[in-house]
């Protein structure tokens, strides 16, 4: 799982208890150490992602 600093757990945390926000869907995307682009790229990333 990818690690989240405590800033962003409090913000999901937040997301997720608050009665407007739950419904909100989370996607989570793997975590990339390089700059993507290029179409292919994207198209590449957007099919891990949304899958």
């Amino acid at each position: 799982m990818i690690e989240v600093s405590q800033d962003q757990s409090r913000a999901l945390d937040m997301i997720q208890n608050d009665p407007e926000l739950s419904s909100l869907m989370l996607v989570q995307a793997p975590l990339v150490d390089v700059e993507i682009r290029g179409v292919p790229a994207l198209q590449f990333l957007g099919d891990i992602v949304w899958k």
